[in-house]
C-alpha cells in the first residue's frame, strides 16, 4: 500500500510516545522489507528520524528524503492511498481513493502487509501478473507490487473476507468472478456480499468484480493462444481455440461474457429461459455475423445443445499461468497489449497494483 504520514503529526506529537514509535517503526520496516510504500514531506521525514526508532527504520526515511522528487512524481500514478493522521480522528474513506487511518490504529496493531483474496491461489497469482503488466504499460519504474495471496475457496470467499475485516490485522483486497452471462446481468451472491461488506468502510478493505463473466474471460487472449498452442498434447484444443478467437474477434463483449470453460450454447439466444435481456444480447451476437447465423445448422428441433462458442475446458487459467512462468515479463506484456481484452485485464491490474504498491526492498 501507499502510506503517507500526515504533516500535522509533527506538531501534535513533537516527541512520540513508545507506542507511537512502535507504529512508526512498523510502517518504516514494512517499507524496508519491500511490503509497502512510504511518502511524507521533508519536515515529516526528519521528525520520524528524530524519534526512538531503529537504524533500519531511519534509513528508510533517509532514502525517501533523498529521492523525494522521484516519489512525488510516482505518487500521481497511485489512486488508493492511506494517510496516517492523528489519533483523535476516525477511520474514513473518500471517493478520491484516500483512506485516513488514525495513528492509534497502528499503535494497537502494527500492520505491515496487504492481502489479495481471490477464489484460489492460482487466481491470485494471475492477478499479480495483471498488476505487473499495468506497471509496465504505464512505465512505472521504482515501484513493485507486493501482496500476500490467499485463496478464499470459491463460495467461501465472503466468510474469509469478513474475517479479514473483523480482525483488522491486514489491509485486504478481494476479487471475485461475477458469473454474468450478459452485460446487464446481476453479479453472483458472493460478489454482492463482498461488495456490500467493503462498502461499509469499517476497515481498509475493498472488493472488485472481474469486469466479465470469469477470470478466464479477461486473460489476454493472445497469451492464452500461445499457452494452448505450446501444448502439443491436444490438437483438438488448438482447433477449438481458433474457433473461439475467430468467432469473437469482432464481438469483444461476447468474449467477455461467454462460458469459455463449458461452452456457450445456442440455447442462450432463445427466450425459453425467460430472460429476454440475455436472449437479446446473444441473438444480437449471432446477427452480427457475416452472414448472420440463425441457428446451429444441425437441424435441432427442440432444446438445442450445440455450441455457438466452443469450450476451452477447465484448465485455461492453469495453462495461462504455466506459460507465463516460462517466459519473461516483457514477452508477456508485448503479447498482452495487442489482445482484444487488454483493457479489461489492465483495469484489474491497476486496482491490484494500487493496493500492492511497494518500494523495492532495501539492500542495506
Amino acid at each position: 500500500m501507499w502510506l503517507e504520514i500526515d504533516e500535522s503529526l509533527v506538531d501534535l506529537y513533537p516527541t512520540a510516545t513508545a507506542s507511537q514509535c512502535a507504529a512508526l517503526e512498523a510502517i518504516a520496516l514494512s517499507v524496508f522489507h519491500g511490503k509497502n510504500s512510504l511518502y511524507a514531506k521533508k519536515r515529516t521525514l526528519e521528525w520520524i528520524c528524530a524519534q526512538q526508532l531503529s537504524q533500519a527504520a531511519k534509513s528508510v526515511c533517509l532514502r525517501i528524503k533523498n529521492r523525494l522528487s522521484e516519489y512525488a512524481s510516482l505518487r500521481d500514478f497511485i489512486k488508493i492511498k492511506i494517510i496516517v493522521v492523528s489519533s483523535d480522528r476516525e477511520l474514513s474513506f473518500n471517493d478520491a481513493g484516500l483512506w485516513e487511518l488514525p495513528l492509534s490504529a497502528l499503535e494497537n496493531n502494527p500492520i505491515s502487509t496487504c492481502t489479495l483474496l481471490a477464489e484460489n491461489l492460482s487466481d491470485a497469482d494471475i492477478y499479480l501478473i495483471a498488476a505487473e503488466h499495468y506497471r509496465r504499460h504505464n512505465k512505472i519504474n521504482g515501484l513493485i507490487t507486493n501482496l500476500t495471496p490467499i485463496g478464499g475457496g470459491g463460495n467461501q470467499i465472503y466468510p474469509a473476507f469478513l474475517r479479514f475485516v473483523d480482525r483488522k490485522e491486514t489491509f485486504c483486497l478481494s476479487v471475485t468472478d461475477t458469473d454474468k452471462d450478459y452485460p446487464s446481468a446481476e453479479s453472483n451472491d458472493a460478489s454482492k456480499s463482498c461488495k456490500a461488506l467493503a462498502g461499509e468502510r469499517r476497515w481498509i478493505a475493498d472488493h472488485i468484480d472481474v469486469p466479465a463473466r470469469e477470470l478466464e474471460n479477461i486473460l489476454p487472449v493472445n497469451i492464452v493462444e500461445d499457452a494452448i498452442f505450446n501444448d502439443d498434447g491436444c490438437v483438438e484444443l488448438h482447433e477449438r481455440f481458433s474457433k473461439v478467437k475467430g468467432g469473437t474477434e469482432n464481438s469483444p463483449d461476447a468474449l467477455l461474457y461467454c462460458d469459455l470453460k463449458k461452452g456457450t450454447k445456442f440455447l442462450w439466444a432463445g427466450d425459453a429461459h425467460g430472460n429476454k435481456d440475455k436472449a437479446r444480447f446473444w441473438t444480437d451476437f449471432l446477427g452480427s455475423k457475416n452472414p448472420p447465423i440463425n441457428g446451429c445448422g444441425n437441424g435441432c428441433n427442440e432444446k438445442c445443445e450445440c455450441f455457438m462458442i466452443e469450450s476451452l475446458g477447465e484448465r485455461i487459467a492453469e495453462k495461462f499461468l504455466e506459460h507465463c512462468r516460462k517466459i519473461s515479463g516483457q514477452k508477456q506484456y508485448e503479447r498482452m497489449k495487442t489482445s482484444a481484452n487488454a483493457d479489461q485485464w489492465l483495469e484489474v491490474g491497476k486496482v491490484v497494483f494500487d493496493w500492492g504498491v511497494a518500494i523495492p526492498r532495501s539492500r542495506t
